[in-house]
């Protein structure tokens, strides 16, 4: 999860952004807070993981994480 953040000085990477449709990634966000709920008290999402860790590691939010372009 922290490699645009670790490689984003170096010259010698590929960047490569992905992305889906807007009903894709709705279809895909329900059901991984589904499967989440079902897993562990309190539910919680990928997404919600996904930003605390780069707000712990590298103390700023998600919207300011380096583009992969």
């Amino acid at each position: 999860m922290g490699a645009p953040f670790f490689l984003r000085e170096r010259e010698d990477t590929l960047r490569v952004f992905t992305y889906a449709p807007h009903d894709e990634k709705i279809r895909r966000l329900v059901a991984a807070a589904s499967a989440a709920k079902s897993r562990r008290p309190g539910g919680g999402t990928w997404t919600k993981e996904r930003s605390a860790y780069i707000k712990h590691y590298f103390q700023c939010g998600m919207a300011d994480a380096p583009l992969i372009t």
